[in-house]
């Protein structure tokens, strides 16, 4: 979102930014550089689309501004100006670019360990601290750098691969794969564990081996996760359920909440936080659920399934769909 505008790319790698009243494209690109999902991110007078690179557009008038060639697909967020990026390759290090002009503003070194090591998250910036999940060979890694110069501040290692990661200015927030239905809660400032919460403790208790953490996100005061349940009974076609969880700072579950029930579920983008209200999505649903107790505002449907993090600015909602749809909501 950028002077009411909001973007989006099909899969196609066509880019678009539509007028958020008349839902018509201001302009769009077809020259492929953007894909539905990796990542779209406005910073300033800047959009930066993200592929198998960076692409940076004007605002107002789409034209390319500057891009720059990284090796592969990436993670990365935007703060301040500033595109935090996890390249594939470039020796599992991290990378800050400048938003407006596609500089480097820093790589950090290598971080240490084999250079196979996947991107597990994009980065995720919380104070003066910017924190990058990686995988090898089961297992996961979380690191610590500082965020004026990409220098380690610490690293710790987890017992399974990393599926999330979330910060805010106290903590780092985790979720592992397989076999691990806990979400984990790190110092920020050396990486101690302050809490672990097992969400196989519900009753009726859920087996561990079907149970997975999907996605997080902090505030200042609170966590929320995404997570998936598979059905005891072994079936071809086994069922799904999809939840969302809050949790106070101190790893206190407030409340859970069932998003979606299938055979595929879909459930996998992270919560986005406005003001008192959580917008989550599960399968062809997007959510407004009050923060304090998990109640259900409002419910939106659309004919296809949502695989994109919704956005949300002033009185509006917007979230992509399997359907070639962008869809505007008015929000609670």
């Amino acid at each position: 979102m950028a002077d009411s505008t909001v973007f989006a790319a099909d899969t196609t790698g066509a880019f678009y930014a539509i007028d958020v009243q008349s839902g018509e494209a201001r302009w769009q690109t077809l020259d492929g550089s953007a894909t539905a999902g990796l990542g779209i991110v406005a910073a300033g007078d800047q959009v930066i689309t993200i592929s198998d690179g960076l692409s940076g557009f004007d605002v107002q008038t789409g034209a390319t501004q500057w891009s720059l060639d990284v090796g592969g697909r990436l993670a990365r967020t935007a703060v301040d100006g500033t595109v935090y990026i996890a390249p594939p390759t470039n020796g599992a290090n991290v990378m800050a670019i400048d938003a407006g002009t596609g500089d480097t503003r820093w790589s950090s070194a290598e971080l240490g360990v084999c250079p196979s090591l996947e991107v597990a998250a994009p980065p995720v910036v919380a104070g003066n601290s910017v924190y990058v999940a990686r995988n090898s060979r089961g297992t996961g890694r979380i690191f610590a750098l500082d965020r004026t110069d990409g220098s380690q501040i610490w690293t710790t290692k987890t017992d399974q691969e990393l599926t999330s990661l979330a910060a805010d200015s106290d903590g780092v927030y985790y979720g592992q794969e397989v076999s691990d239905s806990s979400v984990y809660a790190l110092n920020g400032a050396d990486g101690s564990v302050r809490w672990a919460f097992d969400l196989s403790e519900r009753a009726p208790p859920w087996p561990d081996e079907t149970h997975r953490v999907r996605s997080l996100t902090a505030t200042e005061d609170s966590v929320y996760a995404t997570s998936i349940e598979r059905s005891e009974e072994e079936t071809e076609d086994p069922e799904y359920t999809g939840f969302l969880h809050a949790f106070d700072a101190n790893g206190t579950r407030r409340w859970s909440l069932t998003i979606d029930s299938s055979s595929a579920p879909v459930v996998d983008t992270a919560p986005v936080v406005v003001d008192d209200t959580v917008f989550a999505t599960g399968n062809r649903r997007l959510y407004a659920v009050n923060a304090a107790d998990g109640s259900v505002v409002e419910r939106f449907e659309t004919t296809g399934s949502i695989r994109s993090t919704p956005a949300v600015s002033g009185d509006s909602a917007f979230v992509g769909s399997d359907d070639e749809l962008l869809y505007r909501f008015r929000r609670p």
